[in-house]
């Protein structure tokens, strides 16, 4: 459970990653009325993949939850670059599901280790 809750928290740092450039986004957004919002992102995105190494990391040692890390990264990035030209709404439903699927994840993870 903990590999699909990193999973989950990988797609919420690249969505968050990939949203700070305001014209990615599916919906007009002015850069101009919000200064902070690319540098909210961005710390959002490095907080996220981080958790997500911590999360991979916590069934097994720091070089091997880097290494899926990495790959799930590079995984959810090809994702994006593939399927935002074609299904964008199907892309940025993923990202809003994302903290649910985390969160749900993450709870089942603890109920299981009782």
């Amino acid at each position: 459970m903990m590999a699909l809750a990193a999973f989950w928290a990988t797609i919420l740092g690249f969505g968050l990653l990939h949203a700070a450039d305001p014209a990615r986004l599916p919906f007009a957004f002015s850069a101009k009325s919000a200064r902070w919002w690319p540098r909210a992102l961005r710390l959002g995105a490095a907080t996220a993949l981080a958790g997500a190494l911590a999360l991979f990391s916590s069934g097994s040692g720091w070089a091997e939850g880097i290494l899926i890390t990495s790959a799930a990264a590079i995984f959810v990035a090809s994702l994006f670059v593939v399927l935002a030209p074609i299904a964008s709404r199907f892309i940025w439903a993923m990202v809003a599901v994302s903290p649910a699927a985390l969160a749900l994840f993450s709870l089942l993870e603890g109920l299981h280790g009782r």
